[in-house]
């Protein structure tokens, strides 16, 4: 997937501010998975901003880390600190992609925050969110 993406120029990898690696650690171990984000890593702008999560941050993760971030900064939170008082986590069940986006829609109209990560499935519902200005 990653190579059809490249050849066919279907992302501008110089728009990109933010790199996401979620479950870090999952990537790392999946056959491949690691050398893709090397090679996303390696395409990307300098000033990008790189984010890995991971629950359970083992060595693996914090050398793959290093690997394509120069001087990461770590963030470890003990198990009881998982769920913090200042962050807030909402949970709807929503039957469409419409009632998803309805419920996202009145979460922030309804809230004041300084800053969010909104994490889609399908790349369509990205594009939802990010024209309606979010």
């Amino acid at each position: 997937m990653l190579d059809w993406c490249f050849k066919r120029r279907a992302v501008d990898l110089k728009k990109i501010t933010m790199f996401v690696l979620d479950e870090a650690d999952i990537m790392i171990n999946t056959q491949g998975l690691s050398c893709q984000s090397i090679r996303i890593q390696r395409a990307l702008p300098k000033g990008c901003q790189m984010l890995l999560f991971s629950a359970t941050f083992k060595e693996t993760v914090r050398a793959f880390a290093v690997q394509i971030v120069s001087n990461p900064i770590v963030i470890k939170l003990r198990e009881e600190e998982l769920t913090l008082s200042n962050i807030r986590q909402y949970f709807f069940v929503c039957r469409s992609r419409e009632e998803k986006y309805q419920a996202l829609c009145n979460i922030y109209g309804s809230i004041t925050i300084g800053q969010a990560m909104i994490f889609c499935q399908v790349k369509r519902l990205i594009g939802d969110v990010r024209a309606s200005g979010w």
